[in-house]
């Protein structure tokens, strides 16, 4: 054959990388069958590398289609890389190859020869490999006839693109002569007694990152070597698994001996066309790269991994969502340039590590609840109601009559009972079962009322009708809602005054009335839409009074549309607890207050104790009063005046509290320790964030044993006041070490310390009492000290054996 020019192909630096390692013997697709051995080199790596002749440009691009598939399934979606084949050399038969392939093909030295470096990408279209020789020169386009097969409907094998050697056929015996000559010098240069295995080769380009080599130990091990990295690598890999069967072969041979030959083939547990199942997986989290070079020693595959792929990604974090840059494109699919993939409200982080569910699905038990909005509301986004029916789409976990997709639909919280708005608007229009009379979309309708026929006009009633239909509202996530309320209805057409509809609720509001049009037992249709008030803890009367007994047929009033519009809202300033709409606050909390729209005109006004930052325009601030009380806030408008009663109350003493981690103290030597965060005070409905406290000091009291006789026990030291968080937490430490609990420990002992509590309004506020606690502490005749605080327990021995609750 021709000898093109030897050519060095350049490689651009990546920030991931990724390649095979066949840890048994594969096939290339060619049925080639020269193996003959040749004298200089091993006869068994002759027959493996002959294996995988190329015998043609189609045998090419079939075994580039077996892999193409393998590689494709295993690249995350919206991802491209350059995948070396297996193997990584290949010789061909140039007699099979035409004159303008060959011509096109440039060669770098390897091993004394020439080698063809080849790049073979799919067409995404027309299915066609494309051919690049080494200077990335098209050279040769494989019709789509012989290796096209249908692939899946989201799969792009476009996006892998392979890379391999071609070497001439003639060439194995000098290229394996020479690799075996290598191998003996790195053997005896490192004074190994064993020959390692197989190699994969890459060459990388002077800052490439990625994957130098993969070399099988003889121990079984594969050890990856990593270079042009900074600081630190993940390694990643994914496996082929494999099955095994045996097959038993009995011949006789020419001296009529009986001979048994038993062979294992693998298999893999998918075949290649039908999708390998396997996922990626993490080796190594931190892989210091010394120098830029790193090795990672891939210890204990099981024997049915026959196949396995390797990946190196730069230990980073690119979108800072706490997941690295390789676990989010390699493990989990994610977008590393987005800590939130699936736009959910919740992090990659969160889905994957927190809550377990499926970072790119919004809704990952597919109930229709998003995931987010599920955690935000303490329902399980991995529970679509099969499990726990109040986890689904009809669940209703507050018994609110709303169902938790309706809660989702009207933007209500799952969890808590009150309506907002939207719910109050809902229900005024989904308040009672449609008549049989007419047809409606859902089986709820609005308020509706009917007036039975007057006898005037051929119907039973002779009296004057006053017909009333009443929702009753509970509690609110405002005082009140600002409603626009359609009412439809027919009324009589013979007099104006007589059929007056009203909606009843905080403002009374007229609606409409008869016609004046002297039309006897006629009726009049009509629809009026008006803005009306409704406070929470109320009721809404839609109310259709004839005034008279006399001109009705088919009279009817029905509320068909509701929107709300606006609101008088407190808020509190704290997030926790998450009741925001609570009248129940803490001493000195601070709650906003706000009407919408603002009508003008408004005013404010405070008493037991509390004050406002405002007391004119649409919204102020409510200082709740420093000791237990009731505050009346009111607000005045439009000649309306509407008062809340907020509960203010105190601190009273610790309700719960947390070891968050404990002492240890040298061998031999007594004590204990812990330190305890969070310490919760309660009441927890309330907030306490502008509240601080602290602990009286106090002289220990029933103190016995070694307490009593050996060695008195110091007085409780006060500490300073310290902030309470908007939870009410708070940190302590409860310890005791040292000579306090020097040897000889007799028979043990034990005291006390009574901890009186205060708490106050700031640093210059007056100093107030709330319920103290007790710090135990025992001591045993062997130097085991025992801590009680806050119904917590800490135990350690003098060998540091460390106990607690």
């Amino acid at each position: 054959m021709r000898n093109p020019k030897i050519y060095q192909m350049p490689v651009a630096g990546i920030g991931i990388a990724a390649i095979i390692a066949v840890l048994c013997l594969s096939a290339f697709a060619s049925d080639s069958a020269r193996i003959e051995k040749p004298a200089a080199v091993d006869a068994e790596e002759y027959a493996d590398m002959m294996a995988n002749e190329a015998y043609d440009l189609d045998d090419l691009a079939e075994g580039a289609e077996i892999q193409r598939r393998r590689f494709n399934r295993m690249t995350p979606p919206g991802f491209s890389w350059v995948q070396p084949m297996f193997p990584a050399v290949v010789p061909f038969d140039a007699e099979n190859f035409d004159e303008k392939f060959l011509d096109d093909l440039l060669g770098e030295d390897n091993n004394s020869v020439a080698i063809y470096p080849l790049s073979l990408i799919q067409d995404p279209n027309t299915r066609e490999t494309l051919v690049y020789n080494a200077d990335g020169k098209l050279i040769a386009t494989i019709l789509a006839d012989r290796v096209s097969r249908e692939w899946p409907e989201d799969a792009d094998p476009a996006r892998v693109t392979l890379q391999l050697d071609l070497l001439p056929s003639e060439d194995v015996e000098p290229y394996l002569y020479t690799e075996s000559l290598i191998a003996d010098y790195e053997e005896a240069r490192t004074a190994k007694t064993k020959k390692t295995g197989g190699m994969v080769l890459r060459s990388l380009g002077a800052s490439e990152f990625g994957i130098a080599g993969v070399q099988r130990q003889t121990n079984g091990n594969t050890r990856i070597t990593v270079t042009n990295g900074t600081d630190a690598a993940e390694v990643f890999a994914y496996t082929v698994w494999h099955t095994s069967s045996v097959s038993v072969v009995v011949w006789t041979n020419e001296f009529d001996e009986v001979l048994t030959n038993s062979h294992t083939a693998w298999h893999p547990v998918s075949p290649s066309f039908d999708g390998i199942e396997s996922a990626w997986e993490c080796l190594s989290t931190n892989l210091p790269l010394i120098s830029g070079v790193g090795v990672y020693e891939d210890a204990d595959i099981p024997d049915n991994a026959r196949v396995r792929f390797y990946a190196v990604v730069k230990l980073m974090d690119s979108d800072g969502d706490g997941l690295s840059d390789g676990a989010e494109i390699l493990l989990y699919r994610t977008d590393p340039d987005n800590p939130d993939s699936d736009g959910d409200g919740l992090s990659d982080y969160d889905e994957v590590i927190t809550y377990g569910t499926n970072p790119n699905n919004s809704d990952s038990d597919g109930d229709g609840l998003p995931d987010a909005w599920e955690v935000q509301h303490g329902l399980d986004p991995l529970d679509d109601g099969s499990i726990d029916f109040n986890n689904g789409p009809d669940g209703d976990p507050d018994g609110d009559g709303f169902s938790n997709s309706l809660e989702l639909e009207l933007d209500s919280p799952p969890n808590n009972p009150a309506w907002n708005g939207r719910q109050l608007a809902y229900r005024l229009t989904h308040a009672q079962p449609a008549p049989n009379t007419r047809t409606a979309i859902t089986n709820l309708i609005g308020l509706r009322v009917e007036i039975e026929d007057s006898e005037n006009c051929g119907g039973p009633n002779n009296q004057r009708q006053v017909e009333t239909a009443t929702l009753n509202v509970p509690d609110m996530m405002a005082w009140g809602y600002f409603v626009d309320i359609t009412v439809a209805g027919a009324v009589e057409d013979k007099d104006d005054y007589y059929d007056q509809v009203h909606i009843r609720a905080f403002t009374n509001t007229y609606y409409f009335e008869g016609n004046d049009n002297q039309n006897a037992c006629g009726m009049a249709n009509k629809s009026v839409t008006r803005n009306v008030l409704i406070l929470e803890n109320s009721s809404v009367v839609l109310e259709y009074d004839t005034m008279s007994y006399k001109h009705h047929v088919g009279g009817y009033a029905e509320i068909t549309a509701a929107t709300e519009t606006g609101y008088i809202k407190s808020e509190t300033v704290a997030l926790y607890p998450t009741n925001r709409a609570r009248t129940e606050v803490g001493v000195a909390e601070q709650v906003d207050i706000k009407i919408q729209p603002d009508p003008g005109g408004v005013t404010w006004s405070v008493s037991g104790g509390g004050s406002l930052t405002e007391t004119s325009g649409y919204e102020t601030r409510f200082i709740a009063s420093s000791n237990a009380s009731t505050c009346p806030v009111t607000i005045n408008f439009s000649g309306h005046s509407i008062t809340k009663n907020f509960g203010v109350v105190e601190p009273a003493g610790v309700v719960a509290a947390t070891i968050s981690s404990r002492a240890s103290y040298p061998v031999g030597e007594a004590g204990a320790g812990m330190w305890l965060a969070p310490v919760v005070i309660g009441p927890t409905n309330v907030s306490f964030y502008q509240v601080e406290m602290t602990e009286v000091g106090q002289n220990a009291t029933n103190c016995i044993g070694y307490f009593l006789w050996v060695n008195p026990p110091p007085p409780h030291i006060p500490r300073d006041w310290v902030p309470l968080n908007p939870a009410n937490q708070w940190a302590d430490e409860a310890k005791i070490r040292g000579h306090h609990v020097a040897p000889p420990w007799s028979n043990g002992g034990r005291f006390e310390w009574p901890i009186p509590a205060q708490w106050r309004i700031g640093a210059t506020g007056s100093t107030n009492t709330m319920p103290g606690w007790n710090q135990v502490f025992d001591l045993d005749a062997d130097g085991t000290v025992r801590i009680h605080k806050f119904g917590k327990w800490v135990e350690r021995t003098v060998n540091n054996v460390i106990t607690n609750n």
